[in-house]
């Protein structure tokens, strides 16, 4: 296992139950008492993460000939390439620096919804 002086610290719960106003209040106060701290959210965090959620949350967006069906294969591997994107572009160099990442959602949510959720295997989720 490897070792960051940074933290990590995530936020997790259902829709609408204050999780991005709890975790901003958060960095916030952390940076108020001097520490060096981000913010980001799952899905997203960074261009290309954003991009894939834009896609996941407003299909109809980019397909305007009509949505089609994700399979929900495809939206875990979608959802887990924007976390692998967020992990080495962000949050690992913030972490590498000392920061104290703070994220609205984070892989707990990826069991949740499209684990236990749709059904996809634990063991494909990282």
């Amino acid at each position: 296992m490897i070792h960051y002086p940074g933290r990590l610290i995530t936020f997790e719960g259902i829709d609408g139950s204050g999780k991005t106003e709890q975790a901003k209040r958060l960095a916030g106060f952390l940076q108020g008492v001097n520490y060096k701290v981000i913010f980001s959210r799952e899905p997203g965090g960074d261009k290309f993460s954003e991009h894939l959620r834009d896609l996941l949350k407003h299909p109809e967006k980019v397909f305007t000939d009509g949505v089609p069906k994700i399979h929900k294969r495809t939206e875990l591997i979608l959802f887990e390439a924007a976390r692998a994107n967020l992990i080495e572009n962000v949050i690992k160099p913030a972490l590498q620096e000392g920061k104290v990442a703070v994220l609205d959602r984070f892989l707990d949510s990826t069991w949740a919804y499209q684990g236990f959720g749709n059904g996809n295997n634990l063991n494909d989720i990282m």
